[in-house]
């Protein structure tokens, strides 16, 4: 990872439902930071002709809409699950749209850097380690919650059962290995306010 910079890059990690981008949020509510949303790049890069055409060539015709678009709920039965075609679809899947990802954070973050008053960038992705961008960020911090209460916000907050959670998760580095690849840790099993104060504090200890 590079050195410190004046602005601050740092990201998150931790389980599926552990609240990396609701701390995210509050900090920028409260330390006038940016986040650049890898998610939200990643949805983007669905829509470039480039991408769609080597999609295409990759998985066919089924996975378009009506409207020419990719259609990411028939997309993601294809590449998530415990198959061995599901592993192959996921690395194939990857391999196209993860370098232009890339590409646009990196521009996103430089902009970033330019806005006035900014003190802090996250870059939020979830795919962070797998994907080997923490050569973007200038730390990395885990976000601990425990497993049962990952799986009920989960359950509470989005449309997915408890077999997609697990599937979802299985596709991710381990969570303890996600631990011991970070820099730092915070605990976010109470309330969020809490769990941006620990961060307040990391980031305040800094070494100049």
């Amino acid at each position: 990872m590079s050195n410190i910079k004046k602005i601050p890059v740092i990201s998150f990690t931790g389980g599926i439902g552990s609240g990396k981008s609701s701390v995210a949020q509050w900090l920028v509510n409260n330390r006038h930071s940016i986040i650049v949303d890898a998610d939200k790049i990643g949805h983007e890069v669905l829509t470039f002709e480039e991408t769609k055409k080597e999609l295409k060539d990759k998985f066919g015709d089924s996975i378009f809409d009506s409207e020419g678009e990719v259609d990411r709920l028939v997309l993601g039965r294809i590449v998530f699950g415990d198959s061995k075609d599901n592993t192959k679809a996921l690395t194939d899947l990857e391999q196209i749209t993860h370098p232009r990802i890339r590409t646009q954070i990196v521009d996103q973050i430089h902009r970033a850097k330019k806005t006035e008053h900014c003190q802090l960038i996250i870059l939020d992705a979830a795919i962070l380690l797998k994907a080997g961008w923490t050569d973007l960020c200038d730390f990395v911090i885990f976000v601990e919650v425990p497993e049962e209460l990952r799986l009920k916000r989960v359950l509470e907050s989005r449309s997915w059962t408890e077999e997609n959670f697990r599937m979802r998760e299985a596709n991710q580095i381990p969570v303890d290995q996600k631990k011991k690849l970070a820099d730092f840790s915070i605990r976010n099993d109470k309330s969020l306010e809490e769990a941006g104060k620990q961060v307040i504090n990391i980031l305040d200890n800094l070494p100049d």
